[in-house]
């Protein structure tokens, strides 16, 4: 027997005589409990994680309008999601997470702590997408220049969830049903298997089972979740003048999952049994929202010059990663017309210090010298810089184009022989109404009404706790690769290359390692 040559999933039999050839049935993406009691999902985030749950008898009762979110606090709020990032200790325990772990890494030198071998790790998801020799003895460096292997960050952060929910039942005076509960965790669909083969070993070393334990495919979680919320969100008015639902049985949705770090586009048709069946394999990219974020620190670079701010970054971690999360925070305003002409943000004050010391003039002097498109267009305030939104503005023209590009593609490939009722926009970066709008008014002479739910930053994790408690709803997939087995077969001289044959002790001459295909791609997809 060969090497299955899938690195996750265990797949159900294909029809090799198919006539489409691209459909994958799959029961799950991994084995799942029957009839879970309790569904936890994990959304693990390029800027932002948090999870969801729900029992089994309230999804059976009200579906989506009772899925539950972890709550954290913070000194002025309480979210349910938080940034993606961890405090390790020497030992590698986790310190914090989070906000706090923010919170924590910028006063660690304040509080004295000898932090000199601890571990800060922040928005490390997307390190999976960008290595292809990915291992779990892959390093992954921290703030502070050290490095652990990748799986341990990810394991602890998994972890981390994992207690704070159990923590938050046991508080609450709620058992915690382990044998009967199902964990969903979330991945995006353009990664590799690799990569998702690696979340999977992350979450076992956290603690959580394999036969507990399935990955949904992000933007697939999000057309699930499309497909069962309330008509009131997914209503809009037609040309007639009447409402029509455009995730209604029978329809077929294009869903763009706009994260941090991803854009991912996936088409469904949802059956007249509320099952789902894909037509298009999900397609993306790593042009999500930090595109807008790696602008802003190309604008700080060009405003200061870069051997000041990297002197900065160098010295200063923690006044840089505030400074940048706090931009992080207040970019989804940009934009509105309705919005502040100005976006003002804290300078940090060691950044102040070395600008004027390595160029002999104050701020203000040295922001009155820009010139070309900077100039006029930021200026300083009590310590605070404030920059022109029309400046602003222009950072989101790249990803969004991106965005609209890949709509297109993915429209004028599925949408062959079909029609797509709708097109609809969830994920963190499809918070920002600016994005919104221009993609809208980029699509529009497609004539397909383009809609946001309301939060659309948790559609992927609402989505998956539904698919934890029926991963059977997605019937069909279009796959991207063609999979099967590495096998032994008689060798035909001329038609297997000799390096493969191979005589056993009964001297018969064998090919090792031919693929037979179990499931394939899309015929030219």
């Amino acid at each position: 027997m060969g090497n299955i040559w899938s690195a996750i999933g265990r797949y159900s039999p294909v029809d090799s005589h198919s006539e489409r050839g691209q459909d994958l049935n799959l029961d799950v993406l991994s084995n799942t409990i029957d009839v879970p009691k309790l569904v936890v999902a994990i959304d693990f985030g390029t800027y932002n994680s948090g999870y969801a749950y729900q029992y089994r008898t309230d999804y059976e009762n009200e579906r989506s309008t009772t899925i539950n979110f972890s709550r954290w606090q913070t000194p002025t709020m309480v979210t349910n999601k938080i940034p993606t990032c961890i405090l390790l200790k020497s030992d590698g325990t986790v310190d914090s997470f989070g906000y706090e772990a923010q919170m924590r890494f910028a006063n660690l030198e304040q509080e004295g702590e000898d932090y000199v071998n601890w571990f800060f790790f922040s928005f490390f998801k997307m390190m999976l997408h960008q290595r292809k020799d990915l291992s779990e003895e892959t390093p992954l460096e921290s703030a502070f220049g050290n490095t652990l292997p990748a799986i341990v960050v990810f394991s602890k952060a998994i972890e981390y969830m994992k207690k704070h929910f159990i923590d938050f039942l046991n508080v609450s005076g709620f058992p915690y049903p382990e044998n009967e509960t199902q964990w969903v965790l979330t991945v995006p669909a353009i990664w590799n298997d690799q990569a998702k083969q690696f979340m999977r070993r992350s979450a076992e070393k956290a603690g959580i089972l394999s036969h507990k334990l399935v990955l949904a495919l992000e933007p697939e979680a999000a057309a699930i979740y499309c497909s069962q919320i309330s008509a009131n969100q997914m209503e809009i008015q037609g040309t007639d003048g009447k409402l029509r639902y455009v995730a209604s049985p029978g329809s077929t949705i294009m869903v763009a999952d706009l994260g941090g770090g991803t854009v991912e586009i996936t088409t469904v048709k949802i059956e007249m049994d509320g099952t789902m069946k894909q037509v298009y394999e999900s397609n993306g990219d790593d042009s999500g929202g930090m595109k807008v974020n790696e602008k802003f620190i190309s604008l700080l670079q060009e405003i200061t010059g870069l051997s000041i701010w990297n002197e900065f970054s160098s010295n200063y971690k923690q006044d840089e990663h505030e400074f940048q999360m706090e931009f992080e925070h207040k970019k989804r305003i940009i934009g509105l017309d309705n919005g502040p002409k100005k976006l003002i943000i804290k300078m940090p004050s060691t950044l102040k210090d070395i600008w004027e010391k390595r160029s002999g003039m104050l701020v203000e002097e040295n922001l009155s010298r820009l010139e070309g498109p900077l100039r006029g267009k930021v200026n300083i305030s009590s310590n605070k810089l404030n920059f022109d939104a029309s400046l602003l503005v222009e950072f989101f023209q790249e990803p969004v184009s991106g965005i609209l590009k890949k709509a297109r593609n993915v429209y004028q490939k599925s949408s062959c022989g079909m029609r797509i009722d709708a097109i609809i926009l969830v994920g963190g970066f499809a918070q920002s109404d600016l994005v919104t709008t221009r993609v809208r008014d980029g699509l529009s002479d497609l004539r397909i009404p383009v809609v946001r739910p309301h939060s659309p930053e948790l559609a992927v994790l609402k989505g998956a706790v539904l698919f934890g408690h029926n991963p059977n709803i997605m019937t069909s997939r279009v796959l991207r690769l063609t999979y099967g087995v590495g096998i032994n077969v008689d060798f035909v001289s001329g038609k297997y290359d000799d390096k493969f044959k191979f005589e056993t002790p009964d001297g018969k001459f064998y090919a090792m390692n031919v693929f037979k295909k179990t499931c394939r791609k899309r015929p030219g997809g």
